[in-house]
């Protein structure tokens, strides 16, 4: 079964490019399923990450987390960023089995010379990204043929 995989602090980023996308009919309906994943894998992360700050917070007597200037003020920021960092780093896995040959044409559509919209700066790498994860998410459905 074909998966997509990446980084947990991408799914933001590409959900926000493929917004950008001017894209017609099909090709637009599957941008979106996507995206809605992508969206809720960004919104899960953010959960996560407020819930480690939360337990790595200065705790009052009642045992609240402390809040200075709207965050949690942290006992060991150290521990804490080293802990959101391996939250944003944890690859998580789109299954596009049963989606594989809807997702396929946008993929396909993306890396077409029909696909003609100017690209720059942050978007281009957005794109690079999304094909390259694209590509090895095709490479690891051979190896396991």
């Amino acid at each position: 079964m074909k998966k997509v995989v990446f980084e947990k602090q991408e799914a933001e980023p590409l959900a926000e490019f493929l917004q950008k996308l001017e894209l017609k009919n099909k090709i637009s309906r599957l941008r979106n399923k996507l995206m809605k994943k992508l969206t809720a894998i960004a919104e899960e992360m953010e959960e996560e990450r407020v819930e480690l700050c939360k337990e790595h917070a200065e705790k009052d007597e009642d045992g609240e987390p402390i809040i200075e200037d709207e965050r949690y003020k942290a006992k060991d920021l150290e521990a804490l960023t080293e802990q959101i960092q391996e939250l944003q780093q944890e690859e998580v896995a789109v299954e596009v089995g049963e989606y594989s040959s809807k997702l396929e044409p946008l993929f396909e559509y993306l890396d077409s010379e029909e696909f003609n919209m100017p690209l720059s700066g942050m978007d281009a790498n957005r794109y690079d990204r999304l094909l390259d994860i694209w590509e090895d998410a095709q490479t690891k459905q051979e190896e396991e043929k």
